[in-house]
């Protein structure tokens, strides 16, 4: 009996990360929601088969931007503000720069807002 307890409880256990083989990225995605607080969020992180990560942080943002507004464009029926902490984003997002390396995921985003009633961005301090 006590060796079912004990395969039962090594199931439980969550696998630790690790690196794929030589030949793979690995791409770790994540989605929460707080149903009390009414929060929800999303996580990727892509690394590659020597475990670095492959995105910079400017990246990330634009890309985590670039989702939000997908998201904003499907569900909302209102005008939509695009609060950041990036400066970046939210230059590039005010005058699109073609020599930016940002400058496809920013034209992305750019051209997701054209399915909302209206767009704005600012930068925030979280």
């Amino acid at each position: 009996m006590q060796s079912k307890k004990r395969a039962v409880e090594k199931k439980r256990v969550q696998e630790k990360w690790q690196r794929p083989r030589r030949e793979l990225g690995a791409l770790n995605v994540d989605g929460v929601f707080d149903v009390l607080t009414e929060r929800a969020g999303l996580g990727v992180i892509i690394r590659n088969a020597a475990g670095g990560i492959l995105l910079t942080s400017e990246e990330t943002e634009a890309l985590a931007a670039r989702e939000g507004i997908l998201l904003a464009a499907e569900w909302c029926k209102e005008k939509a503000l695009l609060e950041t902490e990036c400066l970046t984003v939210v230059a590039l997002l005010k005058r699109l720069d073609q020599k930016s390396t940002l400058h496809f995921i920013i034209k992305e985003v750019v051209d997701a807002t054209r399915s909302l009633p209206g767009f704005d961005v600012k930068h925030v301090r979280t």
